[in-house]
């Protein structure tokens, strides 16, 4: 005979609330120009990565890694990544730059 269980109540998983990890990578090219590469990693994978300078998104994509090459101009600079999580969460990354002639 069995017994039907009553009140049986399922095991949560703990929520991730947890922003991704973000980086920034920046590598010196020839003819005033700068490699950015930014990385984002969360255990729940990444779902969108941007990169954005001076408030203009330059890159955009579904990976957890993101390159662009930038030619420097002279003056003040932010750049910023942006990354969110499969679980909604969002991360931001923030770089202000001073550019000299």
């Amino acid at each position: 005979m069995t017994v039907p269980a009553k009140n049986v109540r399922k095991a949560k998983r703990p929520s991730d609330r947890t922003g991704p990890r973000v980086r920034l990578h920046q590598r010196r090219l020839r003819h005033n120009r700068l490699r950015l590469t930014a990385k984002a990693r969360d255990t729940s994978g990444i779902k969108r990565l941007e990169l954005r300078i001076d408030g203009r998104r330059v890159r955009a994509r579904k990976t957890s890694r993101v390159s662009f090459r930038w030619r420097e101009r002279r003056g003040r600079h932010r750049i910023v990544v942006v990354a969110w999580d499969k679980r909604g969460n969002r991360s931001t990354y923030q770089l202000n730059l001073r550019v000299r002639a």
